[in-house]
């Protein structure tokens, strides 16, 4: 009898503690919550920005780095565009990503474009590690390529049908190497 009132106890103390544990984690995600909506009315970058799938690629001209001209032409058929932050450190984190991903969805010569936004000293290494598969095109924070990608947030990554319309969009690295993508427009699982 013994060893079940021993077994009672310790389910109910189990059980109080998963209780404790569930409260702390719903107060947890309102403070998370209420802070996502201080940011949202303070204008302040949520992932809610950027152009949206369905939504047409703007005409725009660049010079990159090596001083090729780009323009919306280059990913004309299909291709990547990928919005890195100098000071960012996801992007550091997820460069491998997506320089991996834009090697498996088109060859080097192909519509991949790479945007670095901010400090140019600061972004010299993203500028290298895209140089390998991309065209890259170095600009101020809140320039030109991000102003009409509507680009808040850092790293973005669009991926653009043979039409010319935004297929899909990511802000994580893992989840666009995560899965395949054949250009025409349709995204197939991972």
């Amino acid at each position: 009898m013994a060893g079940l009132w021993a077994a009672v106890i310790v389910l109910a103390i189990v059980s109080l503690l998963l209780l404790t544990l569930d409260v702390a984690i719903i107060a947890r995600l309102r403070r998370i919550a209420e802070g996502l909506s201080d940011m949202a009315s303070a204008g302040m970058a949520t992932l809610d920005q950027g152009l949206k799938p369905g939504e047409g690629v703007p005409s725009f001209s660049a010079t990159t780095v090596s001083g090729t001209e780009v323009s919306q032409r280059t990913i004309a058929g299909g291709g990547v565009v990928v919005f890195l932050g100098a000071e960012c450190d996801a992007c550091r984190r997820h460069i491998r990503d997506f320089i991996g991903n834009t090697r498996e969805v088109r060859p080097r010569e192909k519509g991949i474009l790479v945007v670095v936004a901010g400090d140019p000293a600061r972004g010299q290494d993203l500028v290298a590690a895209a140089g390998t598969v991309a065209d890259v095109v170095a600009e101020p924070d809140g320039g030109p390529l991000s102003d009409l990608f509507r680009v808040g947030i850092f790293p973005t990554l669009f991926v653009i049908d043979s039409s010319g319309l935004v297929s899909f969009v990511t802000h994580s690295g893992r989840e666009a190497r995560g899965r395949a993508f054949n250009l025409s427009g349709t995204r197939t699982g991972a």
